[in-house]
């Protein structure tokens, strides 16, 4: 979610280049812990770079997070849409999701793709992504075995929730392209 503010005397964070950042680099994640405890400082490192996750909530929806980073910063609910912020203390990343199956396994964006967004907002009053138009999961070795595929790795194209959500939709740049999803 982006929020405009219109006083314009406020105190700012600055931006850190996320494109910079290193595995291994010390980072540093600040949000409101569990929504109860304000202004909580937590330390770690960046465990990954790219990361491509699945971020869920407790309504049963879930978005497909590409790019992010990992860290093992404690991240609990409550601390989503805080900063990460390197030693020099430029934000680099938007802390944004967990892996509440394991332990200190969180995920941030990263800060130059939240620049993106809102320059795309500045330009166009909305956030403009690239759209293919086609509902996929990523292939993981477990996917491939479950499904008896002949590769662990890449994309599977799936229907949407309801038997007339095809996998490639309609009117799409992907259907104008003429891509079709086969049945083996």
């Amino acid at each position: 979610a982006l929020v405009q503010i219109q006083d314009k005397n406020l105190p700012a964070v600055r931006l850190g280049d996320s494109d910079s950042v290193q595995i291994g680099q010390t980072v540093i994640a600040i949000g409101n812990a569990l929504g109860e405890y304000r202004n909580t400082v937590t330390k770690g490192v960046i465990s990954g770079i790219g990361r491509n996750v699945v971020a869920g909530d407790n309504r049963g929806s879930s978005e497909q997070l590409e790019g992010v980073f990992q860290t093992d910063a404690a991240i609990n609910p409550g601390n989503s849409g805080g900063p990460l912020v390197n030693l020099q203390g430029e934000v680099i990343g938007i802390n944004t999701a967990i892996n509440s199956q394991g332990q200190l396994i969180g995920f941030a964006i990263p800060a130059n793709e939240a620049k993106r967004m809102i320059d795309s907002y500045e330009k166009y009053g909305r956030i403009v992504r690239p759209y293919l138009g086609i509902r996929y999961v990523l292939v993981t070795p477990e996917l491939a075995k479950a499904n008896k595929l002949e590769v662990d790795y890449g994309a599977l194209l799936i229907k949407g929730q309801t038997t007339t959500d095809l996998a490639v939709v309609p009117g799409s740049p992907a259907d104008k392209a003429l891509i079709r999803s086969i049945h083996w």
